[in-house]
């Protein structure tokens, strides 16, 4: 690969990922350590990019190890102490059907100086959140494991009309109407639910228990 100016990352009007939203993507954190930039869980994001790209057919010649290296590589060139990193793999070439035969994959790192997600004051203060009035795909409709750029279509109805109702963010049930506690599909707009219960209600509930610990576990600095 190569490093591109900004005003020269450009694709064409007729990019195939333009009219039908092919594209599959990572949203990776770097945050700014004593030691300095450290890429938060790099090798995850990147299998899971690949996989992405496997499921919609898309042929990706760089493999896991390469994207992490390159990722690393365009946050020392941008001298970035911290940033978000936005892999993604897109469909391009200049023909009008639907049918991505012999269209082009080219694949691109951007680095992205962001700060939280949904604000200073949310971290400080909570956030006001709503249930969406829209709902993510049955399992069966599109391969929602896939971090596509198609399938945040309704992610972004969903937050519009929260943000017109005067909330920061919408939660979107499943198409059975339960809450997605943990996202390992990116189902949800940007977030993870993590439920908050007392211990006397634990006490009670075993089985809740054991699911929960096995959350919480995930959640340590160290296995972070």
């Amino acid at each position: 690969g190569k490093f591109v100016d900004w005003e020269d990352a450009t694709i064409h009007v007729m990019s195939h990922v333009v009219h039908y939203g092919s594209s599959v993507f990572e949203g990776i954190r770097c945050y700014e350590t004593p030691n300095g930039p450290a890429v938060f869980r790099l090798g995850s994001h990147m299998r899971r990019f690949a996989d992405s790209c496997r499921i919609y057919r898309m042929p990706l010649k760089y493999s896991i190890d390469d994207m992490s290296r390159a990722a690393v590589e365009t946050v020392a060139e941008n001298g970035l102490p911290h940033c978000y990193l936005r892999p993604v793999a897109i469909r391009t070439g200049e023909q009008m059907g639907v049918l991505p035969q012999d269209t082009p994959l080219e694949v691109f790192i951007i680095p992205w100086t962001w700060g939280t997600y949904l604000g200073a004051d949310a971290l400080k203060n909570g956030a006001d959140v709503c249930v969406s009035s829209w709902r993510r795909p049955a399992p069966d409709t599109f391969p929602s494991l896939a971090k596509a750029g198609g399938n945040y279509l309704n992610g972004q109805l969903s937050k519009m009309q929260a943000r017109i109702d005067n909330y920061v963010e919408g939660i979107m049930l499943d198409s059975f109407g339960l809450v997605i506690l943990q996202d390992d599909k990116g189902w949800q707009n940007a977030e993870n639910l993590v439920p908050v219960v007392n211990s006397t209600w634990l006490k009670k509930n075993d089985k809740a228990a054991t699911a929960l610990n096995k959350l919480s576990a995930t959640l340590t600095t160290d296995d972070l």
